[in-house]
């Protein structure tokens, strides 16, 4: 096996690179959260109020992690874990005000972070990219 151009060592890379980007992004810019904070906080972005459990499948992480990052990110007041009204042993997250607040300049990190990237590619490249991973991904979903 070539070791050099594993595809799994490559995505791995590829994927370890733009965390260093997003990181030095989001410290350069001032914002509270690291990447893998603002996986969890994305999918609360695009559905707030969520269980831990719905929110870790969402977010493609681990109970475990995901336990850890809301732990961090209700230290950090931008979100709060509030109990469900039906179900007392569920706990339901909700962005605070400054959680929401957060979405647009993190965004702009993480698309700076993408574009920087994604420079070497030409348009049509970063096109069919995406495309093959978006098809890889419907797959493993399935």
């Amino acid at each position: 096996m070539d070791h050099q151009n594993n595809f799994a060592r490559l995505v791995g890379e590829v994927t370890t690179e733009l965390a260093r980007k997003v990181e030095g992004q989001m410290k350069a810019t001032g914002l509270p959260i690291t990447p893998e904070q603002y996986r969890v906080m994305a999918v609360l972005w695009t559905k707030d109020g969520i269980s831990q459990i719905e929110l870790a499948a969402r977010s493609r992480r681990d109970r475990a992690s995901t336990t850890r990052i809301v732990d961090l990110l209700e230290e950090k007041r931008l979100i709060a874990r509030i109990p469900d009204r039906n179900d007392r042993r569920i706990n339901l997250v909700y962005l605070t005000k400054q959680g929401r607040e957060l979405e647009k300049p993190a965004s702009a990190c993480v698309e700076r972070s993408i574009a920087e990237l994604m420079t070497p590619l030409s348009l049509d490249d970063q096109w069919n990219l995406t495309i093959l991973l978006r098809k890889i991904l419907k797959e493993t979903k399935s």
